[in-house]
């Protein structure tokens, strides 16, 4: 399966889980069951945030200490997201690597400035992806 094929397979299981989580919150008169839909609408956001980010990695096309620092970051954050996690230690973990960015040298061509960009746009959707889960979790706590 190649990515196309993977996003697309996972945009239809959340359109579907969607569905289930509306006809859910129908059946139930007495009991709060939106708590599933608005889990499945956060997830929505998510997935639409990781459709951008995708963009992102299409156009990487060098290799810099941010890029390993940021691709690092990453993979801490698909281990550490799952229902229950608040992202609040993750977005901490965000801001301090930005405040370390800040304090490296400044890009030396045009080629290395236009690729860190796109890195700190990625960053900037990392950082999107958690508030939404956050914020969820602040709603829901």
């Amino acid at each position: 399966m190649d990515d196309k094929e993977i996003f697309s397979f996972l945009e239809s299981k959340l359109k579907k889980t969607r569905k289930l989580a509306y006809v859910n919150l129908n059946n139930y008169f007495l009991t709060d069951a939106s708590y599933y839909v608005q889990y499945i609408e956060m997830r929505m956001q998510q997935f639409e945030t990781i459709k951008g980010m995708r963009q992102h990695f299409q156009r990487f096309f060098m290799k810099y200490e941010q890029s390993v620092m940021i691709a690092e970051f990453t993979e801490r954050v698909a281990e550490s997201i799952y229902e229950e996690n608040t992202a609040e230690i993750l977005i901490k973990e965000l801001n301090i690597l930005r405040d370390n960015f800040r304090k490296m040298p400044l890009p030396v061509t045009r080629e290395e400035f236009e690729s860190r960009a796109m890195l700190f746009q990625f960053l900037n959707d990392v950082e999107n992806f958690l508030v939404i889960k956050n914020e969820f979790k602040k709603i829901w706590c």
